[in-house]
């Protein structure tokens, strides 16, 4: 939901905005922004404000915009995220939501750290030379700005969290909150060869998110590894009887896949490899990264395990066509990431 000051009533009325409905709407806060006026120099400008995480977004100024300021919301969402890393399937579909979302008109909010938020990062902006922006790189700019206010734990600090800057915090709830589940539910549309009931992964997938301190995490954690390791044990005789690869990348290969589903999936909540189609755009550019596992020598060697072992899981019967077709695009997401990395 968007949640706009009741000045800026005509400017979100006056036009309407072409965009792809989701095919995925979770039901979470994290789509609601708060949309004010804010002044940088004599200039009118919008100030977004996530409510759940306190990022901001910075717009031009209602007067200005000739189209939908959510059309305009959405293209400096998008360049913001791709910039952060998150898989572009998952950022596509997360602003097409918010476009086709509610609009609520409303002056303040019972929400006192977003209250709070407006008032910290107002200052800031007015500090701004409006000048220096560039017309035709306005929206890019704009951007960048929105990604420097949220990057600073000086500007404004979630009292619940006070070392983690709205940025990160809006970049690891979009990772680990905005899922793409599989949509292999209810019965199986193809027959496995290999005799896995899909259903073990997919069992977990509707549950609420759990953390280490919830009193059943363990025993989930538990059972869940027990059915990774069964579904491992099929992946290494499918590598085997096909013949894909020598037994030293059959190796690599069967390690890479553990780490995912045993160490990466399970390592802050419990998630199969059903929960979210787009994680393995996270694991590549940021995980293995940020563990050592991936250096510029073999960045093709963890695509080419990643895209085998997605192959797998749709032989398996665990995805639908569609399934492993959003899996391969995260994989080829995070591999030209890791790639600009180096």
């Amino acid at each position: 939901m968007l949640i706009v000051s009741k000045r800026l009533t005509p400017a979100f009325k006056k036009t309407l905005i072409s965009a792809p409905k989701p095919q995925y709407v979770p039901e979470t806060s994290l789509c609601d922004w708060i949309i004010r006026e804010v002044a940088m120099q004599d200039y009118g400008m919008l100030l977004c404000i996530n409510r759940n995480t306190q990022m901001p977004i910075v717009l031009p100024g209602a007067e200005f915009l000739k189209v939908s300021p959510v059309s305009v919301l959405r293209q400096v969402l998008m360049f913001v995220m791709a910039g952060m890393g998150i898989s572009s399937i998952k950022l596509t579909e997360y602003v097409n939501c918010i476009a086709h979302g509610e609009v609520s008109y409303q002056n303040m909010t019972a929400d006192f750290l977003v209250e709070k938020a407006f008032r910290a990062y107002a200052p800031e902006l007015a500090k701004i030379d409006v000048e220096r922006l560039d017309d035709d790189q306005l929206l890019n700019q704009l951007g960048i700005l929105s990604l420097t206010l949220g990057s600073s734990t000086k500007v404004f600090c979630d009292l619940r969290e006070p070392k983690i800057a709205p940025a990160v915090r809006f970049k690891d709830q979009i990772n680990q909150e905005w899922r793409l589940p599989a949509q292999r539910k209810g019965s199986m549309a193809e027959k496995s060869a290999w005799g896995f009931d899909y259903r073990l992964f997919h069992q977990w997938d509707d549950q609420i998110q759990k953390t280490p301190a919830w009193t059943g995490y363990a025993a989930i954690v538990r059972e869940m590894r027990q059915v990774n390791d069964a579904f491992l044990r099929r992946y290494h005789d499918y590598l085997e009887q096909t013949e894909m690869v020598d037994d030293t990348r059959m190796q690599q290969y069967l390690r890479l896949a553990d780490v995912y589903l045993n160490r990466y999936l399970i390592a802050s909540h419990p998630e199969t490899l059903t929960s979210d189609l787009t994680a393995p755009t996270a694991y590549l550019f940021e995980w293995l990264l940020e563990h050592g596992q991936i250096k510029a020598e073999n960045v093709q060697l963890v695509i080419d395990a990643m895209l085998a072992f997605g192959a797998f899981i749709k032989v398996a019967g665990v995805y639908s066509t569609l399934d492993e077709d959003l899996y391969r695009q995260a994989v080829r997401d995070g591999g030209d990431r890791v790639r600009a990395f180096f």
